[in-house]
């Protein structure tokens, strides 16, 4: 689901994640609540134990309730998610899915993309802190396998017919980008990447350093990598960036290395 303003988008994804973890059928408004409040919970939980965080009792309950949100939220974006026909609501004033949305998983685009990415890893990241950085690149072709399989399959369900009478065809072509825009968990799929190749000291984790920055010396062997999986893509990868980097060699010169635009530029 898609919807303009990204907080707003967020919070409708939380409530279609908690009424299809319910049953989607027949969902009170207190169960929908208690049931994102339990995931933020659970959220938070695992966080700290990812990053090797120690949080006090008031900045934990002050994160669930970043990922929590007021009545008055939760009551307004049940109404537009059923002005939007996602969900309707009954005379006992329960919610469920409606059929429009049941006859197509397209319309669990966020959901999907998690769920599959999740799937096709089929190992827990929270544990790679405490392993050491791979010092090989070999599987980099598990990565390029999965993260490629999920992208083109998104992109061929996205091309699948919308057999929704009711949607004029301007409406389908929306429905079908916002499928393949939002079905890609993109972010997850970067900090995957990260925790298996990125640093595992704690000062990387504790706000000290940026976790998403990888040491120059893994940084050169994913690059290495990379050629010797396929060398002519990886130079037509490699020329576009070199072109928006200027004189990228110039720029990677040591005498350089503390000024802005310094990069590691991989050995040919």
């Amino acid at each position: 689901m898609s919807y303009e303003h990204p907080k707003g988008e967020s919070n409708r994804n939380k409530i279609i994640r908690a009424v299809r973890a319910l049953g989607g059928r027949n969902v009170s408004w207190s169960q929908i609540k208690e049931h994102i409040e339990e995931e933020a919970k659970g959220t938070v939980k695992s966080r700290q134990l990812n990053q090797a965080l120690g949080l006090d009792a008031k900045e934990e309950e002050r994160r669930i309730k970043e990922l929590c949100m007021s009545d008055e939220a939760l009551s307004q974006n049940l109404k537009k998610l059923v002005e939007k026909r996602v969900l309707e609501k009954n005379k006992d004033g329960l919610y469920s899915f409606t059929d429009r949305v049941l006859a197509d998983v397209r319309h669990f685009a966020p959901e999907f993309g998690h769920s599959a990415l999740s799937r096709l890893l089929n190992f827990h990241t929270g544990a790679t802190i405490t392993q050491p950085v791979p010092t090989t690149a070999e599987g980099l072709q598990q990565f390029i396998e999965r993260f490629g399989m999920l992208l083109i399959f998104i992109l061929i369900e996205g091309s699948r017919k919308v057999k929704d009478d009711t949607m004029k065809p301007e409406e389908k072509e929306k429905f079908a980008r916002e499928w393949v825009q939002n079905a890609v968990p993109i972010q997850r799929m970067f900090h995957v990447f990260v925790s298996v190749y990125g640093p595992k000291d704690k000062r990387y984790h504790d706000g000290t350093e940026p976790p998403s920055e990888i040491p120059d010396e893994t940084l050169d062997m994913l690059h290495e990598g990379l050629k010797q999986l396929n060398l002519d893509v990886y130079k037509e990868l490699w020329d576009v960036f070199a072109d928006y980097m200027g004189q990228p060699k110039e720029r990677s010169l040591r005498k350089n290395s503390n000024k802005p635009g310094y990069f590691i530029y991989p050995s040919d």
